[in-house]
């Protein structure tokens, strides 16, 4: 499973905590609560989904390299880390990730018996009841406080005879209708996922907020109804295991009264947070690291035109020989290797850098080399080190232009890997 990886974990909560935040600062207070339905629920699909998409955004720095011969790129030399020792990247993603799938998965199976625990005492109190068609409602001779649970809706015999039954009927069959307790276990499962994040369980509380205010403001039409504020006062809420249902008096009282006083709807706090969100997910989705694209120069040099001294001392790029390894580029690439064992940076191995390093160098009439520098590197130590091994590792033979020996420059590609044998 390469797309889970610790880094993703990271996003993941770093996302949730940032977006969970603007709607606690932006739209708590505000009454466009449909708006804040969407959005809460898109808190934990854009934390989950997000990390996972990376669309590149090409800043298209161009590195000119001299021409390398193609037989030769896949004959790239292989360094491995003969220490077995595994970056803190791989260590993290090698057992804690594992571990963090272990933990989701059993409290996914948690989540699942608490589920079927509250639908088996639905069903009891289902089965004892009476429904009325009247008001499509479950009339319970139990003294039970009014809830709702997915399509159906529950109150007690008792209530039912009470003076303002009918607003409460009407904000129960508006959790009904709008399918409050998917949402909440919808929101149940991202926390699952999100087990770590400190602020999973506000995420839930302000998810039901929302479901309260939206059934309150059905009822009161934006207006508020001193008889519905009095059931409000005078009821109390009785919680138990998780709260997939949807209680009467629940959130809380003052923060209902409050919100069902509050009649003027401000537009901007809605395109601030969607601003920031769009912003959020940009950073999050799109790579916006600067792409060096790697290309071969061609040599277009008119040889007629070169005097006899600026032909002694040119630097072809391509010539008709090619220079060489005197003992073949196998046998070169062989060395390099047995040269770099076992010396792989530590400041790579720390950062978890892995790639090729493509040295540029000129081989010189006798043969020998000059201007060694990394034309592309993946730094971390590994350009300093592949500069040494090329210098170290012998002599080549020159190559040779219209039957003359000339100077030439090469790149060749030296691949550092990590010794992953336990991933």
């Amino acid at each position: 499973m390469n797309w889970l990886n610790f880094n993703y974990i990271i996003q993941a909560h770093i996302l949730f905590i940032v977006l969970l935040g603007i709607y606690h600062f932006l739209l708590k207070k505000e009454t466009s609560f449909n708006f804040n339905r969407k959005y809460l629920m898109l808190i934990g699909f854009i934390s989950l989904l997000i990390p996972l998409i990376n669309i590149p955004v090409i800043g298209g720095t161009i590195i000119n390299l001299p021409y390398v011969d193609p037989s030769q790129l896949g004959n790239e030399t292989a360094v491995e880390a003969n220490s077995n020792e595994l970056s803190i990247w791989s260590i993290l993603n090698v057992y804690l990730v594992p571990a963090y799938l272990s933990v989701i998965g059993l409290l996914m199976l948690t989540f699942l018996f608490r589920i079927i625990k509250i639908r088996r005492k639905v069903s009891r109190i289902k089965q004892a009841a009476q429904f009325n068609y009247l008001n499509s409602i479950y009339v319970s001779e139990q003294e039970i406080e009014p809830f709702t649970f997915f399509k159906d809706s529950y109150i007690s015999h008792s209530m039912l005879n009470r003076d303002g039954s009918e607003l409460i009927i009407n904000h129960e069959r508006t959790h009904a209708k709008e399918n409050h307790s998917i949402d909440i276990i919808i929101a149940e499962l991202f926390n699952c996922f999100l087990f770590l994040n400190p602020f999973k369980k506000i995420y839930i509380k302000h998810i039901s907020e929302n479901h309260e205010y939206l059934a309150d403001a059905t009822v009161t039409q934006k207006k508020l109804n001193e008889r519905y504020t009095s059931l409000l006062i005078n009821l109390t809420l009785k919680r138990e295991g998780l709260q997939i249902v949807s209680f009467f008096a629940k959130p809380s009282i003052l923060n209902r009264i409050d919100m069902m006083k509050r009649t003027k709807k401000s537009r901007i706090n809605q395109v601030v947070a969607s601003v920031f969100t769009i912003l959020l997910v940009s950073m999050f989705s799109c790579d916006f690291q600067e792409e060096e694209i790697v290309i071969q120069e061609v040599q277009n040099t008119n040889l007629k035109e070169l005097s006899s001294e600026d032909f002694k001392n040119k630097v072809f790029q391509i010539v008709e020989i090619q220079a060489e390894p005197k003992n073949g580029i196998q046998d070169y690439y062989d060395n390099i290797g047995d040269f770099l064992e076992g010396k792989y940076p530590q400041q790579a191995k720390r950062m978890g850098v892995e790639g090729v390093v493509f040295i540029q160098f000129v081989i010189e009439k006798d043969g020998s080399l000059s201007n060694i520098t990394p034309a592309k590197g993946i730094g971390a130590g590994c350009d300093e080190l592949a500069v040494k091994a090329v210098e170290s590792v012998g002599n080549w033979r020159a190559g040779m232009q219209n039957g003359e020996v000339v100077r030439s420059q090469r790149v060749i590609p030296i691949r550092f890997k990590l010794d992953n044998e336990f991933l």
